[in-house]
């Protein structure tokens, strides 16, 4: 699906992300932050087989670390709301991301492809994975990587925490009642 992948359902509280990987989402992947939506930002990153080749697979090499996950954020890491294994995840044509509790896609909202500058769907080329903007470009002649940007609008329900990181927060304990004792 080269546009429109829905995002996936809120995800079960015993599958909740660490708060440090949900820190590092909301301050890598937040491109605009209102009280009450956020677009979020993924890179999808592939790497040719060789030069001489026209197949693309994801990153598969052994310096390529985070990126073997394919979405990863502008820091070329894995992403908070990814959801699933490496292998699962690199097999995934939309962003494989779990919507934290409380958030939502905004009503007609879709992860969508960014076509700025980029080539033929979007994709843009470089020699190796560079965050530098000028290192990629859209011909993918003599070029062994490639990477496109998907973003996705979300919206927050009423009634719950105003920053996406703080839905990973484990639920607290139900109090607890003293037992009477019963003498036996």
């Amino acid at each position: 699906c080269p546009s429109g992948c829905a995002p996936t359902a809120p995800a079960p509280a015993d599958a909740a992300e660490s708060p440090a990987g949900a820190d590092s989402a909301a301050r890598h992947e937040v491109r605009s932050c209102a009280s009450s939506s956020i677009t979020v930002e993924l890179f999808e990153l592939q790497r040719r087989v060789t030069l001489f080749h026209a197949s693309w697979r994801e990153p598969f090499l052994p310096h390529d670390g985070d990126k073997k996950w394919r979405w990863v954020d502008r820091s070329y890491h894995k992403h908070a709301w990814t959801s699933g294994t490496t292998e699962a995840c690199a097999q995934s044509a939309c962003p494989p991301v779990v919507v934290p509790f409380g958030w939502r896609p905004r009503p007609g909202m879709q992860w969508t492809v960014v076509s700025d500058g980029g080539g033929e769907q979007g994709w843009e080329y470089a020699v190796d994975f560079r965050r530098r903007a000028s290192a990629w470009n859209a011909s993918p002649k003599m070029r062994s990587c490639r990477r496109r940007l998907w973003r996705c609008t979300f919206e927050r329900l009423a009634g719950w925490a105003s920053e996406p990181r703080l839905a990973w927060a484990p639920p607290l304990p139900p109090p607890l009642t003293p037992v009477p004792s019963t003498p036996s």
